[in-house]
């Protein structure tokens, strides 16, 4: 098991305020509780607040009865090495128990990790995953990168009772041919929520 049940890794502090999304935070607690789900996506313009909303509803979920075991964040946005994710969720996973330099490439470490999201109840969150995939032309929306396209595929389709929460600016429709997945739209605050924020902050 990890040696810490958390690893942030370039994610958001939680908000001092917050108001709205209920119903969202909502589904989202019910794909968590689904067994049959393994990965849901939030996806939304720039700007809309996923990463928050994300952070948030993990400060929701470490409160309540069905908590993960482990948490593992991954910011893409800020750090787009599939190598450097792939060795650091490993050594996570692991308890750093394993050396990533005894795998030879980057989809034999996605198979371990893979392997083992069945020894616990994992909670991958990976943040602004949208530079990870293809913006435009035939391919928009698939992911560029094979080992992690891959890994994903793993974690859709793996028995297991973790869980994977992605955050992007364009839909992953490479993974709706899954049953596992789930596709989350993330709107602007409505203007009811976004005059109680503006008067939380004393406004």
């Amino acid at each position: 098991r990890p040696k810490a049940r958390f690893s942030w890794n370039n994610a958001p502090q939680p908000l001092e305020e917050w108001v709205g999304r209920i119903e969202l935070l909502k589904n989202i607690t019910a794909d968590w509780n689904n067994p049959n789900t393994h990965i849901t996506s939030l996806i939304g313009f720039g700007g809309e607040g996923k990463s928050s909303l994300a952070r948030q509803w993990i400060e929701e979920l470490t409160q309540s009865a069905n908590q993960p075991d482990a948490v593992f964040w991954w910011g893409f946005y800020e750090n787009r090495s599939v190598d450097e994710f792939f060795e650091a969720a490993l050594k996570y996973v692991s308890g750093e128990r394993i050396d990533p330099r005894e795998f030879q490439s980057s989809n034999s470490k996605a198979r371990f990790i893979a392997a083992m999201l069945a020894t616990g109840k994992f909670l991958f969150v990976l943040d602004g995953f949208e530079v990870m995939q293809y913006q435009e032309g035939d391919q928009f929306g698939e992911i560029q990168n094979s080992d992690l396209k891959e890994f994903l595929s793993y974690f859709a389709t793996y028995d297991h009772q973790s869980f994977c929460m992605i955050t992007s600016r364009t839909p992953l429709l490479g993974l709706v041919k899954f049953s596992s997945f789930n596709h989350r739209d993330v709107d602007r605050l409505s203007l009811e929520d976004g005059r109680a924020l503006m008067q939380n902050l004393g406004v």
